[in-house]
């Protein structure tokens, strides 16, 4: 049998292909997390870094623009100076160009309202080719700080003359429903009022006397059993409440007349201290 053979040169041309892979690291963020497992404390500043996203190209010298189809409503966005590109140190042949980018907060995150988002990254290369990843962002619970204070019952009013008499008593405000609070005065200047438990009182000493002062100011904290501890102060005023007072004296000024006066002559002048 007679044959022939010849090589052939075979040219593998180039091919743009689209990113291959989007992950979500924690480089540089607020909080270390599993990779695609971001978490974020609640109430953190705009700005903040979430974590870093880093996307596979199969392609040499690739470029890409990042972008979020779904932002949570605005509270997450791509930093705005840019991503950064570099030649993989991988051998696996999809992965020749890595780029990274880092997620920032960029709204109000809120554990009590909403304690997990989701986001969606959109990869796109300098061809116009693209890939898009879903993450679940958790919002880690921190305490929050209560954030008002109410008398019960209106504003707080107390007779005079009363001393160890309840007032009020208060109630507090506090995104975290489970924290328990803690009364104190922080600004009491004349000293007549005390806390009891969530009672505001008169002091053993107080003597309020409407007739010498009618009202006085005083600053109410409620301190939370969070970790840290948190408070919130409000500043009330304590109205003091006139009482008809027992008069205290009588004088009689004269007091002589002579014998066999007329009827209905004058003897003196009754005055009465009150």
């Amino acid at each position: 049998a007679l044959y022939v053979q010849k090589a052939f040169t075979i040219t593998v041309l180039d091919v743009k292909e689209a990113p291959v892979s989007i992950k979500l690291t924690s480089t540089s963020a607020q909080l270390s997390f599993a990779t695609n497992s971001p978490t974020i404390n609640e109430n953190s500043v705009r700005n903040t870094v979430v974590g870093t996203i880093v996307a596979a190209d199969p392609d040499h010298n690739a470029k890409m623009t990042f972008s979020l189809d779904d932002s949570a409503g605005g509270r997450f966005k791509i930093d705005a100076s840019g991503g950064v590109c570099k030649p993989a140190s991988s051998s696996d042949p999809n992965t020749v160009t890595l780029c990274s980018v880092r997620v920032l907060v960029a709204g109000v995150l809120n554990h009590e309202q909403d304690a997990l988002h989701t986001i969606i990254v959109r990869a796109t290369d300098n061809h116009g080719l693209f890939k898009v990843q879903r993450f679940s962002v958790k919002v880690v619970d921190i305490n929050d700080a209560p954030h008002d204070i109410t008398s019960v019952g209106g504003a707080p009013r107390v007779k005079e003359n009363i001393n160890n008499q309840v007032i009020t008593s208060f109630l507090t405000s506090d995104e975290d429903a489970s924290h328990k609070h803690t009364y104190t005065i922080t600004l009491d200047p004349a000293k007549k009022f005390k806390i009891v438990g969530s009672r505001l009182m008169t002091t053993s000493t107080a003597n309020l006397n409407f007739e010498a002062k009618s009202s006085y100011t005083v600053v109410i904290r409620s301190t939370d059993n969070g970790s840290p501890a948190q408070y919130f102060e409000k500043t009330f005023t304590v109205t003091v409440v006139d009482v008809n007072e027992v008069p205290t004296s009588i004088s009689l000024s004269g007091g002589k007349i002579k014998e066999n006066s007329a009827i209905d002559s004058i003897i003196g002048a009754l005055s009465t201290i009150d």
